[in-house]
């Protein structure tokens, strides 16, 4: 043996075991000393001793040392936050805010964890089994009570601005387009489809139209904008300010990608937006009765894009029936990733309307999938409990960082590489199409001219002015048939052109607003393959399923987000919203818009 070599053995081989030792070893696990020889060897000996005794300590009284560190962690935040008050009352708002929800969440996380089984045992379940035999009356007549207010509120509403009953005939139109292109018309179950509706207006009721919910959206907007600014700092360590300026959108958009993409996946790895997942999903769950992992993906296609939302419920693909395949997919058309939110408001689109819109597409979505294909089958899972979310297997948030920066670059590339290959294919459409044209004495004849006709009775049924309906109708062209992505680009232009007041073409607020709605979401063709290359990775033995349920959810994708826009039509009041510009963009909307029209 030599001198260096190590010896190991544990603490409880040096006496004999009783029986009610044996038991609690089973519980407490014991470690091992390592013990060496030499000079050092007692003071190692003696590390490795105390060390063994700290950890033990630790794991028996794991419990006990967490709930003192969160009093002392409570104690000190309480002590600053008093102490800030006291110093800058007209400094914290933003602190009272933030400190309100969280002692709301930690009262709510307390209480539950106290009283919620005896809450639930004297008094949920009874409530539960009273109202069960009488539900069918129950259900009509609040169905008929709700309806009676939606169609009260809406004409009270609406008799002041009437051109807003418009909306109103744009969403009935495009449910009406479900019903007739839907796969099971006489199989149709419409709670899901009503409570989405429901779910959407009331959002949209909340959001648009009361005092509190303005606010709360537009301080977090303003707020979103503000964080995302600090992108900045890094674009402004690899690029100078003067390159930043004049390629706006290679050094200023895209890093916002990065960086956002990098915050989402640490919220992702302390477990912040499972919770929140978890929570919107209970709620789709019992109100629309869909199935858990409908519900779980709808939710995450909130904050995560098309491919990545699905991974929520990779355990359950494989036994998912059609109709909730094709829920899946519709969700992810019908809504945007948080990754390119960020970049969107880069380019002066409002945060808060972006934020409500993501919001209010998730019941959208679930809706107009299921008028568009019925579930006709039974579903393998009915518990919203059986869905766990995944864990990130990062090991600490520095890695999740890393990873979640890391994980940015192929989307940076993508968006990168498609605005080159359908810009470029863009302009050569236009010229090819400028060319036939000329042959015939027409003059600009182009792919937007072309979409400008299609999409224009869908753009004016949305609530859309006559005289913007056809300039809207190019963006939603552009959206369908290339990307939202470019569409947004030209549509901040569009808002450049109103805000600066040039002599140039531009939409008024309202038709700003419908067409910030309309264009959230990924419903595109490119969006297609995408879809069928992500989830025939993690299903491919539907791929074939998957091939023929893609183009009917594309459709239903697009006809959530156009549902979207017309509640937003009906709801939104002009007097309640300022000018539809963010400030952090308003000086680079001036000079340093990234043009795609002029570049055409």
């Amino acid at each position: 043996m030599t001198e260096n070599s190590l010896h190991t053995f544990e603490l409880d081989s040096l006496s004999p075991k009783s029986s009610h030792e044996s038991k609690s070893q089973d519980k407490i696990k014991s470690l091992t000393i390592k013990t060496l020889r030499g000079p050092l060897a007692p003071v190692n000996n003696f590390c490795n001793a105390v060390e063994n005794k700290i950890k033990n300590f630790c794991k028996k009284h794991a419990i006990l040392i967490k709930q003192i560190l969160l009093v002392l962690s409570l104690t000190a935040y309480i002590v600053y936050f008093i102490v800030a008050l006291i110093k800058n009352p007209n400094k914290v708002t933003d602190l009272i805010y933030v400190s309100v929800f969280f002692f709301v969440c930690l009262i709510y996380w307390v209480f539950k964890k106290l009283f919620g089984r005896k809450i639930s045992s004297s008094i949920l379940k009874p409530m539960h089994n009273a109202i069960v035999p009488q539900w069918k009356y129950i259900k009509w007549i609040s169905i008929t009570a709700f309806l009676g207010f939606v169609i009260f509120w809406i004409s009270w509403d609406t008799a002041k601005q009437p051109e807003r009953l418009i909306s109103l005939a744009g969403l009935i139109v495009y449910l009406l387009i479900g019903f007739l292109f839907s796969k099971h018309r006489d199989q149709i179950k419409w709670r899901p489809v009503f409570w989405g509706l429901s779910l959407q207006f009331l959002f949209g009721l909340f959001i648009l139209r009361t005092s509190v919910g303005y606010f709360i959206f537009k301080w977090l907007g303003d707020r979103v904008s503000i964080f995302l600014d600090f992108s900045r700092a890094g674009s402004e360590f690899l690029f100078s300010k003067e390159h930043m300026e004049k390629h706006f959108f290679v050094f200023v958009v895209l890093p916002v990608v990065v960086y956002f993409s990098a915050i989402t996946y640490v919220l992702y790895y302390l477990e912040w937006i499972q919770i929140v997942i978890k929570k919107i999903a209970w709620v789709l769950q019992i109100s629309m009765g869909t199935s858990p992992a409908e519900s779980v993906n709808a939710a995450g296609n909130i904050f995560l894009g098309q491919t990545e939302a699905p991974l929520l419920i990779r355990p359950f693909l494989e036994n998912m029936t059609e109709s909730e395949l094709h829920c899946v997919m519709t969700g992810g058309f019908a809504t945007i990733a948080g990754s390119v939110l960020g970049a969107y408001i880069s380019f002066g689109i409002p945060a808060s309307h972006l934020l409500s819109a993501s919001v209010m597409s998730a019941p959208a979505a679930i809706s107009m999938a299921k008028l568009l294909y019925p579930e006709v089958e039974e579903c393998y899972w009915k518990n919203a409990d059986e869905v766990e979310i995944e864990k990130t297997n990062e090991h600490n948030l520095f890695e999740a960082i890393a990873t979640g920066a890391s994980m940015s670059i192929g989307l940076v590339a993508n968006i990168s590489v498609m605005l080159i290959a359908f810009l470029s294919l863009l302009r050569f459409v236009n010229a090819l199409l400028g060319w036939l044209g000329s042959n015939i004495d027409v003059q600009d004849f182009s792919f937007e001219f072309i979409c400008s006709y299609i999409f224009m009775p869908f753009a004016y049924i949305m609530g859309v002015s006559w005289n913007d309906s056809f300039a809207v109708a190019k963006l939603l062209g552009i959206k369908t048939f290339l990307n939202e992505f470019i569409a947004y680009q030209q549509l901040s232009t569009l808002i450049s052109n109103r805000i600066l007041n040039v002599s140039a073409e531009k939409l008024s607020q309202r038709s700003e607003v419908i067409t910030t709605y309309a264009l959230c979401g990924f419903a595109n063709f490119g969006s297609m393959g995408i879809q069928l290359g992500g989830l025939s990775c993690l299903i491919p033995s539907k791929k074939q399923c998957l091939a023929k349920l893609v183009f009917r959810a594309l459709v239903s994708g697009t006809l959530a987000c156009f549902m979207t826009a017309c509640i937003a039509g009906m709801l939104y009041d002009d007097q309640k919203y300022d000018s539809i510009i963010t400030p952090t963009s308003a000086k680079n909307l001036t000079v340093n818009i990234f043009n795609v029209s002029q570049s055409l």
